[in-house]
């Protein structure tokens, strides 16, 4: 297989681009500090876009929004798609969902790896779970996380991802339900009618002890990194964390807050446990503020309230999965926005976690269980 690749000139047309948000989204996500200049990743198939015809020249234009290249490129004149995740050490894609290949769960999986990255190629024989070179277009903070090209295969694992795949497929991460038996229970708590909350919408006591039960208390700093490495048990300097610096209730340690906490590494000085509560509501209250914002005048429940502030405190309340969930929420589709707190990212800079996978079920079984809003 030639590993030459089409450049992106030949799929750039002025005035050519995608759709603004979403690719503001994809870009922001990821800085290029943190890759040295890469623009090279390994990625899975999740599933293809062609038939084994593959796209047309125009229908590549369709699927990545921009002139199509020229004839005499592809096989025949075709071009084949895919959609990937890249699994590469800090992962572009971390901060997506990761899907399964569960056909039980067909629907919810399908949403997850449409949010994926668009990659064409000239061949098409590659299979769902198939590990493949990927080249993404390198921008100059950022890159196009929207469409991308396949280099080659890996000659690698090919076709094991999706056996291998901790993720959504096995019974333990679902309190030993099957897959389909988990979803049945959120869509039959939601047939159910709900009491709305009043605004302005609040985190409950309720919802306050399970936040701070998932996230846990610590008076020194220590890494969340979920892999091998790190310190984890409590770090004595910032340059030994592998994930990110955590101190208290989940609060994630900024650069600018380094020297603030100098002091509580550790070897040095604990926080007690009334400054562990003040660090906790000074991460609480303008966090409450911003997802009133995203929920505007959506009715939700109690329950959904308390699940989507856990959600957005692990992951931002901007995040780009919150933000799907915001968009069911506000077209009613309850169930839909349940589906994808259960299947919401379950990776730490890259590293799947068990303790997250448990966390997304728990938070959605809770955005559930109090029903739907009786006035939906």
């Amino acid at each position: 297989m030639s590993n030459e690749i089409l450049p992106f000139e030949h799929l750039t047309i002025q005035g050519g681009v995608l759709d603004a948000v979403s690719a503001a989204t994809r870009k922001g996500a990821i800085k290029s500090d943190i890759y040295e200049g890469k623009d090279q990743f390994i990625a899975v198939i999740l599933k293809p876009l062609t038939t084994g015809t593959g796209f047309t020249q125009e229908e590549v234009a369709g699927q990545v929004g921009t002139e199509a290249p020229d004839n005499s490129y592809g096989t025949n004149g075709k071009i084949y798609g895919f959609k990937v995740r890249i699994v590469s050490a800090n992962s572009p894609h971390a901060f997506l969902p990761e899907p399964c290949f569960d056909t039980t769960n067909a629907a919810i999986n399908g949403i997850i790896q449409d949010m994926h990255t668009t990659a064409l190629s000239r061949e098409g024989n590659y299979s769902d779970g198939d590990e493949v070179y990927v080249q993404l277009e390198k921008t100059d903070f950022s890159y196009n996380l929207d469409s991308c090209w396949i280099i080659g295969p890996t000659n690698s694992n090919q076709g094991t991802y999706s056996s291998n795949l901790d993720c959504l497929t096995t019974k333990s991460a679902f309190g030993n339900k099957t897959i389909s038996e988990f979803y049945v229970d959120l869509e039959s708590a939601l047939k159910q009618p709900g009491i709305g909350i009043a605004k302005p919408y609040a985190l409950s006591t309720k919802g306050t002890e399970d936040l701070k039960g998932s996230e846990g208390g610590r008076g020194t700093v220590y890494d969340d990194y979920q892999g091998e490495g790190g310190c984890k048990s409590g770090c004595t300097t910032y340059e030994e964390v592998k994930g990110y610096p955590t101190i208290g209730i989940g609060h994630k340690i900024e650069k600018d807050e380094r020297a603030r906490f100098q002091g509580n590494l550790l070897g040095g000085t604990p926080l007690t446990e009334q400054e562990i509560e003040d660090l906790f509501s000074e991460d609480v209250n303008p966090r409450v503020k911003q997802l009133n914002k995203y929920l505007g005048d959506a009715e939700v429940t109690q329950e959904m309230y308390d699940a989507l502030f856990s959600l957005g405190f692990n992951l931002g309340m901007h995040a780009k999965a919150m933000k799907a969930i915001y968009a069911s929420i506000k077209s009613k589709d309850y169930v839909k926005a349940a589906n994808l707190i259960a299947a919401g990212p379950d990776t730490s800079k890259g590293v799947n976690s068990a303790g997250l996978r448990e966390r997304r079920q728990k938070e959605a079984h809770e955005f559930a269980s109090g029903g739907t809003p009786s006035s939906s």
